[in-house]
């Protein structure tokens, strides 16, 4: 059987030589029953054994390919284009060998496929095809060159960082969502007199987390995806005697279909500014995250002025923003906190936590960048306060990355130097698996 290329039908394998002259003479009892277990006709058999001559013809992809309009049951199909329709001529098989990657679209009436799935075929990859009476299309048998047992599913993968439209593929059956919010601002830490408690501002909360799939049939054509800004930082004060200023709120990421907002992830709240008690970190958005070792809220700033505690952690969410450092009641600055981390495993981290600035006046270090295209983006640490001779600024607090990292809260000062300010938060994102 050297050169041939065996399929099977019901379990019973076939080759050429079952479709030789004389020979499907002895083997068209058994193809006949086969082909009928698989919803054809005996008559049916018939007409595709009858006239079909050795060999094999070779066929480029393309939206049609007719293969039912070849003379020889073996067909080599070249080229990686896009395949919707085999033809329309009835009562034929066809063996079929692709020699490069095309894609073979599934429709439920003219090309049904093994599942109902679009397949995207691999160069050595067979199939057997057959066609009814009126000339529609199923592929009853496809093997895959790699030894797999099925045919891949065509997947789409769509990382949206901007805000504008998709347009979902015409061979997906179902789409699934990932949405993250834009990550809240730090708050600024005050500006008081020596010998008060000066704290810093809060972290804020990273963006919220929501998933959902969707039938494909149920959306648009084109959808709208809004991509939000994080929420800014708290601005530095200047001013003696002065309360932090607290940080803006993430934006929501939204999905539109037909114009109507079908799934959306909130932002991350602001955190609060610095004043002579603990300032709020900022809550994170609302989020799937059946969390078991915090929800990615920011952290808040001690009310002593001392150091604070790290931003909450995350379970398949963002982290909070770390806190700024203070000045105590007897003029000690603390440095800033650390921002938390992401937790999708008990115990397992993905990205490292961003580091508090260091007293006095150090800036928090930025979010760490994701280390994968579709995770959370980290948040920043907290900035330190400054010193006591009111000659060194608090630190900044560290900004967000993308997507849906929270701004760390800025440091506290003394009379005389600018607190720090929030650290921005980062913009929200949306990923899209499309399957077919």
């Amino acid at each position: 059987m050297a050169g041939e290329y065996p399929f099977n039908i019901n379990g019973n394998t076939y080759s050429e030589t079952d479709f030789a002259a004389y020979s499907y003479v002895f083997s068209f009892p058994r193809l006949a029953k086969d082909v009928a277990a698989v919803g054809q006709s005996v008559q049916d058999a018939a007409a595709v054994i009858a006239g079909s001559a050795p060999g094999e013809t070779t066929l480029a992809s393309a939206a049609t390919v007719n293969i039912g309009g070849t003379n020889t049951t073996r067909v080599a199909i070249t080229g990686s284009a896009t395949i919707t329709s085999f033809g329309t001529i009835a009562n034929r098989i066809r063996i079929l060998r692709f020699t490069a990657a095309a894609t073979l679209t599934h429709n439920a009436t003219s090309l049904i496929l093994p599942g109902g799935a679009s397949i995207a075929a691999a160069a050595g990859d067979t199939a057997i095809a057959t066609s009814d009476a009126s000339g529609n299309w199923r592929v009853i048998d496809y093997q895959r060159a790699d030894g797999g047992s099925s045919p891949a599913v065509l997947t789409q993968v769509d990382i949206i960082t901007t805000t504008g439209t998709w347009t979902r593929p015409s061979w997906a059956r179902d789409v699934k969502f990932v949405l993250i919010g834009g990550g809240g601002g730090g708050g600024s830490g005050r500006r008081g007199a020596a010998g008060s408690v000066r704290t810093g501002g809060g972290g804020g909360g990273a963006g919220g987390l929501v998933e959902e799939t969707f039938a494909a049939a149920d959306l648009a054509a084109t959808l709208t995806i809004q991509i939000p800004a994080g929420g800014l930082g708290g601005a530095a004060v200047t001013a003696d005697n002065t309360n932090g200023n607290g940080g803006g709120q993430g934006g929501v990421t939204v999905v539109f279909s037909n114009g109507v907002g079908i799934l959306a992830a909130s932002g991350g709240g602001g955190g609060g500014g610095g004043y002579n008690g603990s300032a709020g970190g900022g809550p994170a958005g609302s989020t799937f995250t059946f969390d078991t070792s915090g929800n990615g809220n920011g952290a808040s700033s001690s009310g002593s002025g001392d150091l604070a505690n790290q931003g909450a952690n995350g379970f398949r969410a963002g982290a909070g923003g770390g806190a700024g450092g203070g000045i105590n009641a007897g003029n000690a600055p603390a440095a800033g906190s650390t921002s938390g981390y992401v937790n999708i495993a008990s115990n397992g981290r993905v990205g490292q936590i961003s580091l508090g600035g260091n007293a006095p006046g150090g800036a928090g270090a930025p979010g760490v960048a994701k280390t994968w295209a579709r995770g959370f983006g980290g948040s920043g640490g907290g900035g330190a306060g400054g010193n006591a001779a009111g000659t060194v600024a608090g630190g900044a607090g560290g900004t967000g990355t993308p997507g849906g990292g929270a701004g760390g809260g800025g440091g506290a000062s003394t009379n005389g130097a600018n607190s720090g300010a929030g650290g921005d938060g980062a913009r929200g994102e949306a990923f899209i698996i499309s399957r077919g």
